[in-house]
């Protein structure tokens, strides 16, 4: 029996939207266990001792050895923990260690390299198969030398000691669900540095980054008292939203009978719903192409039940062969049958749906997805790339996004209305993912951080100023390990709401790379899409933070990590077509072989101001490492702004291709100061 598998201690877990099964674990047993992040296939942290820790009885002799000849033993404490430390060695393996006591643990396929931390929020979780670049590089991610490790979410009031997930080698079948970012960061680095690559992602879209900070960093900031309120809050509410926990299953599955009783498609059973069966009529349904959501076919502001259907043809030759569906991410419900079989069903609209099918025999199968929207856009929101039917290992992938049928049920006006499932604990209250996913992982030793987030802190640029800086001296504080490497990706543009500063949280992201040592950042101005939150191109921005590792920490000093980052001004006299006038002569670090536009024409996006601080439409030109910003109509400059807005797309850039980040070079009142 797999030992991660065996260790689970959960004294509450978070139900979140009809969330699935809880594992259990029995406190009683005497064997030795281990925490998740030791297991078959895993990097171990080179050039540090290792530390090995889990529970066992009370008292009981542990004793770790390793098949390059160090060894540790002690005794578990009285509360069952045991922790360890083993010397390492410079050979990278593949190694094998045992952990014996009562029982023995082999973890086998072990390797000594670097390990990072990859996390954040969406763009960071954003998986390999979304991305721009997945249907080249997927096939070709056969990397032995990369592992990966995906901490599952989960929230919890107190620190945890372990999390779900386990390591897998990086192929085509492991990458396409793990991070885009992280992957191609790794994959830069393992090149960089001839070593094994270990990447730990713990992410999970739309999140805060006080949610990922310690109750000690948030107690310690006056400015952070509301974060911390909202925990206490929080845990003064537990005890109420544990009792509705308990009754939600309940609650949800009469929900549930009562929304198929008013469905004809599903009717009382839905092991044979009436729509699912291979042999019920579909010739009056309409045709339509998926994916597709329900404002794509006249239903702006539907909700209630749509039912699709579709024929995929399996091939011969593949009997013995298991099969898996992939439909990408459904708003909000979703069941769905194989020639009339069930084979799952999701509640949740940000989850990808992969349901295993087993075997399938060669010719036609229907395929049958009853969705329910009970508010918003409603459908399928998955690329059109992610949905297929597909062997286990991926040999053969048949595309189903084309040629489906659909049938639109009941409104959501003619059924019950859906109860809200209770949040025992939610992943934006402070501290709550620093309990869950960052405090397991902080007795592993790493070689450094990536990080992709700030989107959800928009409203408060301003604060971001601190609370981002604060994030990275706690991290570092709790590992114990220095100031390791933090490297992270400034936000990209976007057209968010009038009331979002995003240029005031991307100016605290860059003014946290001046103030706190050993980091870098990421410019994205270049790589965004102003009308998706969620740009696809992945590969540049994992490739930029690599950068910084490959200089920093890797030896290729001569690399340029950045684009041009603003440093300094000079107010003069200046002259164009013998016109002369006063301007501002901007200087950057970072400038590279010297400064550049993206398309070749006169840098874009500056404004000036003088003292009256109305700022001007501005004309700029490059002169080697520094750019003249000017205006006819400020005669006496003071101040320039550049991208200075939520969607901006400027050209500026170093001629090694890098661009130039958003900056001002005043210091006056920000719009988000008093949020």
């Amino acid at each position: 029996m797999n030992h991660a598998a065996r260790f689970r201690i959960r004294c509450f877990v978070g139900l979140f939207v009809g969330a699935l099964a809880v594992l259990a674990h029995t406190t009683t047993r005497a064997e030795v266990i281990l925490p998740a992040i030791f297991g078959d296939h895993m990097v171990m942290q080179r050039g540090a001792d290792l530390r090995f820790h889990g529970r066992a009885k009370p008292g009981e002799r542990v004793t770790v050895r390793t098949s390059w000849g160090a060894f540790a033993t002690g005794n578990a404490q009285a509360d069952g923990t045991f922790d360890l430390t083993v010397p390492t060695t410079e050979t990278t393996g593949p190694h094998e260690i045992t952990v014996e006591a009562s029982n023995t643990i082999t973890l086998r396929d072990v390797w000594l390299g670097d390990v990072w931390v990859c996390s954040g929020q969406s763009n960071m979780e954003w998986p390999m198969r979304q991305s721009a670049e997945g249907a080249d590089e997927i096939p070709a991610a056969r990397h032995p030398g990369i592992r990966l490790f995906r901490v599952a979410h989960a929230t919890s009031f107190e620190p945890e000691d372990d999390c779900r997930g386990s390591w897998q080698e990086c192929s085509p079948a492991s990458v396409q669900h793990f991070s885009a970012v992280a992957y191609f960061f790794g994959r830069e680095v393992h090149v960089a540095a001839g070593v094994p690559i270990g990447l730990v992602q713990t992410t999970w879209g739309g999140t805060r980054a006080e949610a990922w900070t310690s109750l000690h960093t948030l107690r310690d900031e006056p400015d952070f008292s509301r974060y911390v309120d909202g925990y206490e809050k929080a845990q003064a509410d537990r005890a109420a939203l544990e009792r509705a926990q308990a009754q939600w299953p309940t609650t949800i599955e009469t929900w549930r009978q009562q929304v198929a009783a008013a469905d004809p498609g599903l009717g009382s059973d839905e092991a044979n719903a009436p729509f699912a069966q291979p042999m019920h009529d579909d010739s009056a349904w309409k045709a339509i192409d998926l994916p597709t959501t329900y404002r794509d076919f006249g239903k702006e502001s539907y909700d209630g039940i749509i039912w699709f259907r579709t024929t995929v043809t399996v091939p011969p030759g593949s009997e013995e062969r298991e099969w898996v569906l992939e439909l990408g991410a459904i708003d909000d419900h979703d069941i769905t049958w194989i020639d009339g079989r069930r084979v799952g069903a999701t509640y949740d609209h940000r989850t990808e749906r992969v349901y295993a099918i087993g075997k399938l025999s060669p010719g036609n199968h229907t395929l049958a997805v009853r969705t329910h929207d009970t508010g918003g856009v409603g459908g399928f929101t998955g690329p059109a790339e992610g949905m297929m039917l597909r062997t286990v290992d991926q040999a053969t992938r048949i595309p189903i996004a084309k040629e489906w049928r659909y049938h639109v049920g009941p409104a959501q006006s003619e059924l019950p209305p859906q109860p809200q499932a209770p949040r025992a604990s939610h992943q934006n209250v402070g501290s709550m993912l620093f309990h869950a996913m960052i405090h397991p992982l902080l007795k592993t030793r790493i070689r450094g951080a990536i990080w992709y987030q700030g989107e959800s802190n928009t409203r408060q640029g301003y604060l971001y100023r601190k609370l981002f800086p604060a994030m990275i001296r706690d991290w570092r504080e709790a590992w114990g390990q220095g100031d390791f490497p933090f490297y992270f990706v400034q936000i990209a543009p976007f057209g968010y709401a009038d009331s979002i500063a995003s240029h005031e949280l991307r100016e605290a992201q860059r003014l946290t790379l001046a103030a706190v040592p050993n980091t870098g950042m990421a410019v994205t101005l270049d790589i965004g899409n102003p009308r998706d939150i969620h740009p696809r191109k992945k590969q540049p921005v994992g490739e930029r933070l690599a950068r910084w590792a490959r200089a920093d920490v890797y030896g290729e000093h001569d690399l340029v990590v950045s684009g041009p980052l603003y440093r300094s001004l000079d107010v003069e006299d200046a002259h164009e077509n013998s016109t002369h006038f006063r301007a501002i002569r901007l200087h950057f670090d970072h400038s590279g072989s010297g400064l550049a536009t993206r398309d070749g024409a006169s840098p874009s996006h500056f404004v000036i101001a003088g003292r009256d601080r109305q700022f001007h439409p501005a004309s700029a030109r490059i002169e080697e490492h520094t750019v003249l910003v000017w205006s006819d109509q400020v005669p006496a400059p003071v101040a320039v702004r550049y991208a200075w807005s939520n969607a901006a797309e400027p050209n500026l850039m170093n001629r090694e291709g890098l661009p130039a980040s958003s900056f001002r070079t005043d210091a006056w009142p920000a719009a988000t100061r008093s949020r």
